[in-house]
């Protein structure tokens, strides 16, 4: 008995130190390159990283699911535990270090927008037409709902709102990466994370966004942004169309669109807010995200959007 616990101690101590680090399980001699499905067999230098969550469910430790002497590895939640996840009351995506985890959101640009969401009004019942937003250099889609093919949206109006395969909605939402470069970063104000989204409300009800859009943008956003200090970076249709480019087969007399950049002010100060180096230098005028297109002065159809945006760290 007393070998047969030496034995074990041994093989144990042997199988933890020839242990592989945290995301960077080989398996069968090939290291697992998948974070995301659309990730897998992605060898470029703009991968997001080695971490498989599969490749880690695999392994073969002491856990409620696998009894087994031998540990040789962690378990494949080990390192969940220093992340803040959406699902968590107060995030609005996975958060790391004052940022939405870059670990999580692949592509080359530095930004993340969350929720941005378009509203179409204007349309008469049976109306068909066909929306696309086509991402321009460092900018790519993360997630859509409906999905957005590679054609866009194909989309009626219905009394209940819009129809886009079969499926009614309120509206459309996507996630995109964008390059915060491209943004400006003078105007905005700023404060705590209460003040901030009061703010962000006020600016909405300023530029006269539907009481049904302001409150989906309320009843999200009111416990989304992390406590802390922040300084707010408005950006209109003229800076995010250079990014994320609207296609409409029907176009709009009116248009408003803003998307919230969220700095944290201790990043700005310590200079670690890439582009956002100074507090803003003068407030946002919410008038500037509205546009008319006077060519189209006899159309009812309209588009809205709003949207939120964070630093990848």
């Amino acid at each position: 008995m007393k070998f047969f616990f030496v034995t074990l101690f041994g093989m144990m101590a042997t199988a933890s130190m020839l242990a592989p680090q945290p995301g960077m399980r080989d398996m069968e001699g090939a290291r697992c390159m998948a974070l995301l499905p659309q990730c897998m067999g992605d060898t470029s230098a703009t991968r997001p990283s080695d971490y498989c969550v599969q490749c880690q469910y695999l392994d073969r430790g002491i856990y409620p699911s696998v009894a087994t002497p031998m540990p040789s590895y962690y378990p494949w939640w080990y390192g969940y535990g220093m992340y803040q996840y959406p699902s968590y009351y107060s995030y609005p995506g996975v958060w790391n270090n004052g940022g939405l985890s870059n670990h999580y959101y692949p592509g080359p640009g530095n930004m993340a927008a969350g929720k941005p969401n378009i509203y179409f009004h204007g349309l008469e019942n049976g109306q068909e037409f066909d929306f696309k937003i086509s991402y321009k250099e460092k900018a790519n889609e993360l997630s859509t709902s409906p999905i957005h093919s590679k054609n866009g949206w194909s989309i009626k109006k219905s009394k209940d709102g819009l129809v886009v395969d079969g499926t009614n909605y309120n509206y459309l939402y996507y996630d995109y990466k964008l390059d915060s470069n491209k943004l400006q970063s003078e105007a905005g104000f700023c404060g705590d994370e209460k003040s901030v989204y009061k703010k962000m409300v006020s600016v909405l009800n300023t530029m006269k966004f539907k009481k049904a859009e302001v409150d989906d943008f309320e009843n999200y956003w009111a416990f989304k942004i992390p406590k802390g200090e922040y300084c707010v970076f408005p950006q209109e249709h003229q800076e995010l169309n250079e990014i994320a480019a609207w296609q409409s087969s029907i176009q709009p007399q009116f248009y408003k669109r803003v998307l919230f950049a969220l700095i944290p002010k201790d990043q700005i100060l310590a200079k670690k807010g890439a582009n956002f180096t100074k507090i803003p230098e003068s407030d946002w005028n919410p008038m500037r995200g509205i546009y008319r297109n006077v060519a189209q002065a006899d159309s009812k159809f309209q588009i809205h959007e709003w949207g939120v945006a964070f630093l990848t760290k």
